[in-house]
């Protein structure tokens, strides 16, 4: 089940304040958007970025938390070419809070449309986060998979690249 989504500026003080928000250190999912949803992420919702956790960082704790991180402005600034007429954002440890970083405060971000209604926008306040631990019968990749497909299109979605299949399930 999907937790609440909260947002960033009530998320930072968790650890300290209300351990219980935090995330477990468990494998999942995860999303960040403009505003608050009910249940799993939808279409027209807002939803700017879902990832998952990895074996190299298996903790929901320490991937919301570098998200939570790059989406306030400890991130990078710089652009690096990639392929021909190519480039993408460094970022220093996650690349979603870094791209919402840059979606929030820079008006020149490429991902902006002209008519999008979630321009300047406070990352503090305005970008809500929520997690879903895996489960018995409940995989992470799988969704993360199923979500970018009904994502894709939104305006103010920023994941680039479509997940690979979790090689686990057909």
């Amino acid at each position: 089940m999907w937790t609440t989504p909260i947002p960033v500026a009530e998320y930072l003080p968790a650890p300290l304040l209300s351990p219980n928000i935090s995330p477990p250190r468990k494998p999942g999912l995860y999303a960040a958007g403009l505003r608050r949803w009910v249940g799993e992420p939808k279409p027209h919702e807002g939803i700017m970025y879902v990832g998952i956790t990895t074996k190299g960082e298996p903790s929901l704790l320490f991937r919301v938390s570098l998200l939570v991180l790059e989406s306030i402005g400890f991130t990078g600034e710089n652009l690096i070419p990639v392929k021909p007429k190519r480039a993408r954002w460094v970022s220093y440890y996650h690349t979603g809070g870094a791209k919402i970083w840059r979606y929030c405060t820079d008006p020149q971000f490429p991902k902006r449309k002209p008519n999008d209604p979630f321009v300047q926008r406070d990352p503090h306040h305005e970008v809500f986060i929520s997690w879903r631990p895996e489960d018995s019968g409940f995989c992470a990749a799988c969704e993360e998979g199923r979500l970018y497909g009904l994502l894709k299109g939104e305006p103010q979605f920023l994941n680039d690249i479509k997940p690979p299949p979790c090689g686990r399930h057909p």
